[in-house]
């Protein structure tokens, strides 16, 4: 329960961690890794892994990878149903 809180989870549909990220990787390979050469497939791993494990590191790493620096702001003024 103290996990659930402290990561924001309000009810995984498994009960060990190290299963859900295992059932993570396994969609991600039979639907878009399909046909993938064995690096390309490590590569993908090791983002899953990454994002599970250390989030903040991984958001950290995106924002340095991307240039994202704060300097641009999006205002959306309203939207309209056809």
């Amino acid at each position: 329960m103290k996990r659930w809180l402290a990561t924001g989870l309000v009810s995984p549909r498994v009960r060990s961690w190290i299963e859900r990220v295992m059932r993570e990787i396994a969609r991600r390979f039979k639907r878009m890794a399909f046909g993938w050469s064995e690096k390309g497939a490590q590569k993908m791993c090791r983002v899953v892994l990454k994002r599970f494990t250390d989030p903040a590191g991984w958001e950290a790493w995106w924002q340095k990878r991307l240039r994202l620096n704060g300097n641009v702001q999006l205002i959306f003024r309203g939207v309209k149903a056809l």
